[in-house]
């Protein structure tokens, strides 16, 4: 794949994950646990309603992805991040904390999840 097809697929995710959320039923939220179960600035995998998903504590947020890497399936939870960047350990896939979007050598980004906290428990919307 040259670099410049390598360019657009990361434009068009991108564009994908920054566009609004389409008008429709509220998210059914799913509780995910207690927020003081993910470590400062760390993340673990949690299993909701048959789905694993990643919470990672970024420094000053959660956020919640696919728990597994979209290129080999390795578990996320054993790679590491920086507060920016999320890189599987695997094949050095890095992927944007924010967002989910593929960096570097990564072909594909993560599903990410809707979350909030209430009262120190994590809610996810799991809807398609």
């Amino acid at each position: 794949m040259s670099e410049a097809e390598l360019a657009e697929i990361k434009r068009a995710y991108a564009a994908r994950a920054q566009a609004p959320a389409p008008a429709g039923p509220a998210p059914a939220w799913k509780r995910v646990g207690p927020a003081a179960e993910v470590p400062a600035n760390g993340m673990k995998e949690f299993s909701v309603g048959g789905v694993n998903v990643l919470i990672v504590h970024t420094g000053d947020a959660y956020v919640a992805f696919q728990a597994l890497c979209p290129h080999e399936t390795i578990p996320l939870e054993q790679g590491i991040h920086d507060g920016s960047v999320l890189t599987c350990l695997e094949h050095l896939w890095q992927f944007d904390i924010r967002t989910g979007a593929p960096r570097g050598d990564a072909l594909e980004g993560l599903r990410s999840y809707r979350l909030k906290e209430d009262g120190g428990e994590l809610y996810v919307a799991l809807e398609a």
